[in-house]
């Protein structure tokens, strides 16, 4: 106890129940720090002896000039061989007339990356509720980093819900967390993950209450201090190659973007925790789908109401529907606005056929309902 008093302000510790557990931290930890030793250059930097441009997948390189910002390095496509544009963004290098991927290169390009012995692989898990106990969807991947992102960002879509309301004349499609600040999030996993450390993946958890990922590697920044300073990159390299690209255009405001985020949809800011070997960010999600966020975004899908020649009850009834989930029956319709039974039979099922909500026509009397 005393010792571990002294070292606590300036080391971190985890605990473990049996020795196999401590064997096996004591293992990853020795590999990491043996890898570090017998580097001499940056991982990221690090030129791969036995790759050449055959390893580069033509598919990816191409897709990468369609997720540039940098129109000066766009331009440089038509004057320039893979070669020579790879060697300027530090993907590549070219020795003694012979072009090897760095690791860099390898992590974004290649077209096998496990070939390598890169620790690069994304685990992907939705679970059921708010632990660990029963998994709904498992993927995981070893892509380039371009397609990883594509993958992470397909499982996310069909893993999280979206409420539906009515705000500013529009009917709003809301997702459960804004897809920015998650994207801001996996990106940031990927470039500053620590790829020297052995047998550790990124995790990306999706549970029924929160969204953690999970990277290999401690921030190089203190907690209270993200967002606050001028980055530290981990991996130099691959940060410049993401930098051209539209993942990384506002270098170094990641951090304060995710909060952002997650403030404008009426959400707490996410949590960020420093462990042992890994770095973690946590999204806590709307407590209800039709929580409100406090502005639109072009992320949220909107049908403007206007459009749809809908009369002022309409959008009145719509809204309580989306908004508050009441539910209508044509005697409730006829109460709220004063009008006929045929009028409201007829301003209900205009809302049903323009497939803004929905119809129980199996119950009696029949039920009026967000969709």
């Amino acid at each position: 106890m005393e010792f571990l008093h002294r070292i606590q302000n300036e080391a971190t510790y985890t605990t473990f129940d049996n020795k196999e557990e401590l064997f096996y931290e004591v293992k990853r930890s020795l590999l990491s720090n043996i890898n570090s030793k017998l580097s001499s250059s940056e991982f990221d930097l690090s030129i791969i002896d036995n790759s050449s441009i055959n390893n580069v997948d033509i598919n990816v390189y191409d897709n990468y000039f369609n997720i540039l910002t940098d129109d000066a390095l766009l331009s440089l496509k038509q004057y320039r061989n893979k070669e020579e544009i790879l060697t300027l963004i530090k993907a590549g290098s070219i020795l003694n007339n012979n072009f090897h991927l760095t690791n860099a290169g390898a992590l974004f390009f290649s077209n096998d990356i496990e070939k390598f012995g890169i620790e690069h692989e994304i685990k992907m898990v939705r679970f059921q509720g708010e632990d660990r106990l029963t998994i709904i969807d498992y993927q995981e991947s070893h892509a380039p980093i371009p397609i990883l992102l594509d993958k992470v960002e397909k499982f996310f879509r069909r893993n999280t819900r979206h409420g539906v309301i009515v705000k500013d004349w529009g009917r709003v499609a809301i997702p459960e967390y804004p897809i920015d600040a998650i994207k801001e999030a996996i990106v940031n996993a990927i470039a500053h993950r620590d790829y020297t450390i052995v047998g550790d993946t990124i995790t990306f958890y999706i549970y029924s209450n929160r969204i953690e990922i999970i990277s290999p590697g401690r921030s190089l920044v203190p907690i209270e201090d993200l967002g606050n300073i001028n980055p530290v990159h981990r991996n130099k390299a691959l940060c410049n190659i993401f930098r051209y690209t539209k993942y990384m255009e506002h270098v170094g405001t990641g951090i304060l973007r995710m909060k952002e985020s997650m403030k404008n949809e009426g959400l707490s800011e996410p949590e960020f925790h420093n462990f042992t070997n890994n770095f973690r960010v946590t999204f806590y999600g709307r407590k209800n789908t039709e929580q409100l966020p406090l502005k639109l975004t072009n992320n949220d899908k909107i049908i403007n109401l206007n459009k749809l020649n809908l009369k002022d009850r309409q959008i009145t009834a719509l809204k309580m529907m989306l908004n508050n989930n009441y539910i209508f029956t044509t005697k409730k319709y006829i109460d709220k606005f004063k009008v006929s039974k045929s009028t409201a039979a007829r301003d209900l099922n205009e809302l049903v056929d323009k497939n803004l909500i929905s119809k129980e026509s199996d119950k009696r009397p029949i039920l009026y309902l967000k969709k």
